[in-house]
């Protein structure tokens, strides 16, 4: 699923458009803003729609991640299936989540410390990880919404904010989801060799 192999000199307008994912999350925003304006009902109706649909989702792209990542070796799938588990459980909102969450954030925060150097190697595969950019940005803009942070008296650029944040939020985070599931399967898909696999950055040894 590749578009262009990651190793060949691409041209400087190339080397740009081609993150054009990454706008995604703020043409939802708009998007929905603009639909969320002209019907109010859909305010009451995106909560009941984007919650029961999104743990399924959440959990097919946690085993999709495991399986890319026993297959090909790829670190940054490792840690994404980390980060899709979390995230199902806290859909499924059952005791503990609340917290579960947090503690499981950071663990993968130092996990994602510890391998930066394997991460920074497997983010190369622009094809993928330009997908997984576009869900991370979703995902910031979604909390942003949660936090209030375009609300009166804070950061006055969403219309009628008070009346459409909940669908705004619940909306974000739908997409999110469905673009780190997208994720899983962009980008290099094979078994790889033990010559193939992702190379380790130069002073990062292949036993760390």
């Amino acid at each position: 699923m590749n578009d262009t192999p990651t190793d060949l000199p691409t041209s400087p307008r190339s080397k740009y458009t081609r993150w054009w994912p990454a706008l995604i999350g703020l043409a939802t925003l708009i998007i929905l803003i603009c639909i969320a304006l002209q019907f109010s009902s859909l305010n009451l109706r995106m909560k009941g729609f984007a919650e029961p649909i999104s743990p399924p989702i959440l959990a097919l792209a946690t085993v999709i991640f495991v399986l890319r990542a026993w297959r090909t070796g790829n670190p940054l799938c490792a840690v994404l299936a980390g980060l899709a588990f979390s995230f199902t459980c806290r859909e499924i909102h059952f005791d503990g989540t609340d917290k579960g969450i947090k503690v499981a954030l950071a663990v993968l925060i130092v996990w994602t410390i510890l391998w930066r150097k394997r991460l920074i190697a497997a983010a190369r595969d622009i094809s993928h990880s330009r997908w997984v950019l576009a869900s991370a940005l979703t995902y910031a803009l979604s909390k942003l919404v949660e936090k209030r942070v375009f609300k009166s008296g804070r950061l006055e650029i969403i219309p009628n904010e008070e009346a459409i944040h909940v669908t705004l939020e619940e909306g974000m985070e739908l997409v999110a989801h469905l673009l780190l599931l997208l994720s899983t399967v962009m980008g290099a898909w094979k078994i790889r060799s033990s010559q193939d696999k992702i190379p380790s950055p130069p002073g990062e040894s292949d036993s760390k």
